[in-house]
Formats: C-alpha cells, structure tokens, sequence
C-alpha cells in the first residue's frame, strides 16, 4: 500500500511515498523544476493492499 508518483509520458514509476502529503510535496517540487512540462506529465496514484490503483490527481490537478 502506498502513494505513487508517475511520469505518464515515458510510464516510468518516479517514487513512492506513505503518505499523499509527502507524494504531492515530491509533485509540486517536480512541477517546479520542470515547468512546463511536469503538470501535464505527472500522475499521482494510491495503490491498495491488493495492487489495485486509484489515480488521485494528474497533471494540473497537482497543483491545486
């Protein structure tokens, strides 16, 4: 179980986390770094103790 952290544009896992707070702290510093690319290629998903994935925010969602 945990918090993901996707680049959705090379399918690429970039981290994971415990919690949604550090995941989404990671997705804004990326999203700094990397503007503009970053929103629009970033995926913040949970996943649950039976592997199965729920997408949290994408792209420009992350910034709110």
């Amino acid at each position: 179980m945990g918090f993901e952290l996707w680049d959705i544009e090379t399918r690429n896992l970039v981290e994971t986390f415990e919690s949604e707070a550090e995941a989404r702290q990671a997705a804004a510093d990326l999203i700094a770094l990397n503007s503009p690319a970053y929103p629009e290629a970033t995926s913040l998903v949970f996943e649950d103790a039976a592997g199965e994935t729920t997408v949290i925010a994408r792209g420009c969602e992350l910034g709110s």
